[in-house]
């Protein structure tokens, strides 16, 4: 889940959509999934924390 792995690194939501050239509601609408990213924002959330795009896949389809 995005927001467990976002508090794993200790960032808030403005945090995270800074380092991923994201808008805070961006974020907020993944988190709650009202939204489905697409490829370039899943690429982007997941250089802002540092983990690979396959990993922040499964984390989200675990938790669906």
């Amino acid at each position: 889940m995005l927001k467990d792995l976002r508090l794993s690194k200790n960032l808030s939501q403005e945090k995270l959509s800074e380092k991923a050239g994201l808008s805070m509601r961006t974020i907020s609408l993944i988190e709650c999934e009202k939204v489905q990213p697409t490829i370039s924002t899943i690429e982007a959330i997941a250089k802002a924390l540092e983990v690979k795009m396959s990993d922040l896949i499964i984390a989200t389809e675990k938790h669906i």
